[in-house]
This record gives C-alpha cells, structure tokens and sequence, in this order.
C-alpha cells in the first residue's frame, strides 16, 4: 500500500495514531522510533506532532534497518 500523499491536492500529514495505523504498528513504536530519529517526524506545536507518510515509507524502504554510524 503506498499513499500518495495528497488529499484533495493538498499535503498530507498523519498523526501518530493514523500512521501505526497505516503502518500495522502499535502507536507505541511510532513513538519510540521517533524519538530515536529513525523517522521523519513534523513539530507543529508542543504537543503536535506529525508524520508525512512518503517520508517515513522511504526511510523504511531504503534505510531500514536504521544504519549505526
């Protein structure tokens, strides 16, 4: 499944919840693998925090598993 990243003609972001959802994940790992840096996370406020779904897929597409540098 891969999402486009639009809807309606406009970027789209998911939230935390949407995106282990799209992603077969608990909410609980998008956490952790957010707070690790190993994917791409948007801060929008304190407490917001968004995830562009292309990005994320790409990372795990072509990094994963995350490179020890």
């Amino acid at each position: 499944m891969t999402f486009n990243g639009n809807v309606n003609g406009e970027k789209r972001y998911m939230t935390r919840a949407e995106l282990a959802r799209y992603l077969s994940v608990s909410v609980r790992t998008i956490q952790r693998l957010a707070s690790a840096g190993k994917i791409p996370s948007v801060r929008i406020a304190d407490r917001c925090v968004r995830y562009d779904p292309r990005a994320v897929e790409e990372v795990l597409v072509n990094d994963w598993p995350p490179r020890v540098k």
